[in-house]
């Protein structure tokens, strides 16, 4: 009887054990599965999010600001609520491979991908994979350790990366100028220049040449600097005022 009482008892304590085992394989597999979901999603999202940053960064941080806001919103709804948005998604996109909105060929640049679709409509599909995520971080326990899908830190480089953006940029735009600045004055004796696109003006300083360039399409200000000692020629870039006083050095670092 002895016999039979330790063997029951020790089945049983192995159906135990094993049970455990099965449940922690299987959550181990569902967290795997849920980190493999969002890498993806995160990977769609990062392709629109780069097309949208590169068509107007301003655009995107005012995107990003909503996309912080619907997060939040999600996380703090009721069950029914999450459960009706998720159906409404789940209509449109009923896969996660619905959500590859880009949908091209690896080598085909996204600016060529997405250049007859709207830009609402790439914005509505970055905002659905940020519902998605949310959904999923605030209804299943395997997504318990996904981090969410946006944060301070993401939204306070955007920041910063558009301002690198835009000063790479608006040094090219000075850099032309005054390229075709120089080849009117081959033309031209005046050191101004002034057109229906930009104007050019020699701006007085005790130690450089410099120039006020007025960009007319985006009335934006800068002043282009030359100095010469003899040996090395230096120039520089600035954003200015419209008298040109000032100067706000540029962070043009953006590879472009």
């Amino acid at each position: 009887m002895g016999v039979l009482v330790g063997a029951v008892g020790g089945f049983l304590i192995a159906a135990t054990t094993l049970g455990k085992i099965v449940q922690e394989t299987t959550e181990q597999s569902a967290r795997r599965s849920a980190a493999d979901q969002d890498l993806l999603m995160r990977t769609f999202r990062r392709e629109l999010g780069n097309w949208l940053f590169k068509t107007n960064p301003d655009r995107y941080i005012a995107l990003y600001a909503r996309a912080r806001a619907i997060e939040a919103d999600i996380l703090s709804a009721d069950a029914t609520t999450r459960h009706a948005l998720l159906k409404r998604i789940a209509a449109d996109t009923p896969f996660i491979s619905d959500f590859d909105f880009v949908g091209s060929r690896e080598h085909v640049l996204y600016s060529d991908a997405l250049g007859t679709v709207g830009h609402d409509e790439v914005e509505e599909n970055y905002l659905n994979i940020i519902r998605w995520q949310s959904l999923q971080i605030a209804g299943d326990p395997a997504w318990k350790y996904v981090a969410k899908p946006t944060s301070d830190s993401d939204a306070e480089h955007a920041i910063t990366y558009a301002k690198r953006l835009k000063d790479t940029r608006f040094k090219k735009r000075l850099n032309e100028t005054m390229r075709l600045y120089w080849f009117a004055r081959n033309t031209e004796k005046s050191l101004d220049l002034n057109n229906d696109f930009f104007s050019v003006r020699y701006v007085h300083h005790f130690a450089e040449n410099r120039y006020g360039i007025h960009l007319k399409d985006t009335n934006e200000f800068g002043l282009f600097s030359v100095f010469d000692d003899g040996e090395r020629r230096f120039e520089s870039y600035y954003r200015s005022s419209p008298d040109f006083s000032e100067e706000i050095v540029l962070d043009a670092t953006v590879q472009e």
